[in-house]
């Protein structure tokens, strides 16, 4: 039980970390198409692509929704395992 507790620890940590890249991906396309938006359309904004408000579709808002409200399944196990562990613990403790 402590092994595949030890295992779903670093699962959760790795389902966090690409929970996060959908964040950060959202940031640096937005970034790219801010600081290019000059040279490549003579800062003519309803060019943008991921941060057009004009025709009502923000992509990049609706990316970094998606991102919060991914969730991560592997905290629910884990916590579930760590409370089976502090259980097994406890009765150990009671029979000794």
């Amino acid at each position: 039980m402590q092994k595949m507790n030890l295992e779903l620890g670093s699962f959760m940590n790795k389902k966090e970390a690409v929970n996060q890249s959908y964040t950060t991906t959202a940031d640096m396309l937005n970034a790219y198409e801010e600081e290019n938006l000059d040279y490549y359309t003579n800062n003519d904004i309803s060019r943008l692509v991921i941060n057009n408000v004009d025709e009502n579709v923000n992509l990049y808002e609706g990316m970094r929704k998606m991102a919060e409200q991914l969730s991560n399944p592997f905290k629910d196990v884990y916590r579930w395992s760590k409370g089976e562990i502090y259980d097994i613990n406890a009765i150990t403790a009671a029979l000794d």
